[in-house]
C-alpha cells in the first residue's frame, strides 16, 4: 500500500497457491480499498482472509457480507510473521 493520498496497490495473493490479484487505486482509503477487493474477488471461491491491521480494511465487515466469506482474520500487533505470504508478495512488488 501507498502513503496516505497517493495511489497505491492493492495486492492479495492466495496462501497455497501464491496466485496473486492486484488492482491500483488513486488513493489508500477504505472505500477505494473495499471496490477494489469486491472488483478482484468476483466469482472467486474464497474462504478466508488475513489482511493487514491498516484503517484501510475498515470496511471488512461490509466485504465480508458482500463477499459470503467465512471469517477476516487479522493477525495480532507486531507479529509479521503471521502474514508471512503478504509481506514476501508485499517486498516483492517494491523491488
Amino acid at each position: 500500500m501507498g502513503q496516505t493520498g497517493k495511489a497505491c496497490l492493492v495486492p492479495l495473493t492466495d496462501r497455497k497457491s501464491r496466485y496473486l490479484l492486484c488492482k491500483k487505486i488513486t488513493k489508500k482509503n477504505s472505500s477505494l480499498v473495499k471496490q477494489a477487493m469486491l472488483e478482484l474477488f468476483k466469482n472467486q471461491p474464497l474462504r478466508t482472509i488475513t489482511p493487514d491491521r491498516g484503517k484501510e480494511f475498515s470496511k471488512h465487515v461490509e466485504i465480508r457480507q458482500e463477499l459470503n466469506i467465512i471469517e477476516f482474520y487479522f493477525s495480532f500487533p507486531h507479529h509479521p510473521w503471521q502474514r508471512g505470504t503478504n509481506k514476501n508478495t508485499n517486498g516483492l512488488l517494491r523491488e
